[in-house]
């Protein structure tokens, strides 16, 4: 039974134990889209935990003779669950391997299929623990929450028995007694995923938004992270390209006079002026060509149109999240006269 599995190691058959966020990841990451660096934690992981603990047998007291139009002691119930998982330690062989699979985040993925063991403890001396971002991979119904700028054993720890923990809000409790849903029957995977410290960042469409052309592309392109386009609450960069032809059709450069970054040492993101020697286009052509590469093999591979989150570091493109367009909203006002 596998506890951890990067993402070159998962394939459809692990849906059951990694959950669909991390089976679309590791789809992309197989096909050779250039995906953060990642492995995710199993349910099996979380079973364990859980058996070690001998939390199951505390959960089914806790939840007997329950009464469900008594919400302030369903609250209860629920904090207690919560309190006594994150209160629990992870078995210790499972915590080691979490620890090492983190700590080889920060090597090149070349270098770990490698096995050179001797190459890869050089390259960990000199490298600090890198920052991750850490989010459910859902198996069971509910809205689980995502950490993000986790930085060092503790808090990573600490963050993935969050994630076991968010299983019983008293409203998941609720849902699960009222349609007769067996709490052991509920699980969890976690995928822990290397953060990008973005020099630009931005959202592709496959289909223009503004005209819903399925025939174009749109790319918005920041500096920095792409918080500000997400908001909309930035002048960014836009182009439209030709999906059968790869013509850049139009472009939309204004100057943005912010940008928001990650500080490490306050471990938070900040608003910064933009520096004056940086260009008004975001990216250049190769670089432009090259998401719109990504972008149409991505659409194609999913069979449907998609809106992604991209961001460069150190040069090299991260596709960082993709979700299906269900449906295109015209709410880029702003940028009607591209």
């Amino acid at each position: 039974m596998n506890n951890l599995l990067w993402f070159s190691e998962i394939g459809k058959d692990d849906l059951e134990i990694c959950g669909e966020k991390a089976v679309s990841l590791a789809e992309l990451y197989n096909i050779g889209i250039p995906i953060p660096q990642g492995f995710v934690i199993t349910s099996n992981a979380y079973q364990k935990f859980l058996q070690e603990n001998n939390i199951n047998k505390q959960i089914q007291n806790i939840l007997s003779n329950l009464n469900l139009d008594d919400l302030k002691l369903l609250q209860k119930k629920a904090e207690e669950i919560q309190e006594i998982i994150l209160k629990a330690e992870i078995p210790e062989d499972l915590k080691q391997e979490i620890y090492e699979s983190y700590e080889n985040l920060n090597v090149d993925n070349e270098v770990l299929k490698s096995g050179n063991k001797n190459a890869l403890s050089l390259i960990k001396m000199g490298r600090s623990l890198p920052y991750v971002a850490v989010r459910s991979s859902k198996i069971s119904e509910g809205d689980f929450p995502t950490f993000l700028s986790v930085k060092g054993n503790n808090s990573l720890s600490l963050s993935i028995k969050k994630c076991w923990a968010s299983l019983f809000t008293s409203s998941l409790i609720h849902k699960r007694e009222k349609n007769n849903i067996e709490y052991d029957k509920i699980l969890i995977s976690i995928i822990i995923q290397r953060m990008i410290d973005s020099e630009s960042s931005g959202i592709i469409f496959t289909i223009n938004p503004l005209t819903h052309n399925e025939n174009e592309l749109m790319i918005e392109s920041t500096y920095g992270l792409s918080e500000l386009i997400i908001a909309n609450n930035v002048n960014s960069n836009v182009y439209i390209i030709d999906k059968q032809n790869n013509e850049i059709k139009s472009k939309k450069t204004p100057k943005q006079d912010y940008m928001v970054i990650r500080e490490e040492t306050l471990n938070k993101n900040l608003k910064r002026q933009v520096p004056e020697n940086m260009k008004e286009q975001v990216l250049d052509e190769q670089q432009i060509l090259q998401l719109v590469d990504y972008s149409k093999k991505i659409e194609q591979f999913y069979n449907k149109a998609v809106d992604i989150e991209y961001a460069i570091e150190s040069g090299k493109m991260n596709i960082l999240q993709v979700k299906p367009l269900r449906a295109i909203k015209m709410f880029y006002s702003k940028k009607e006269n591209v």
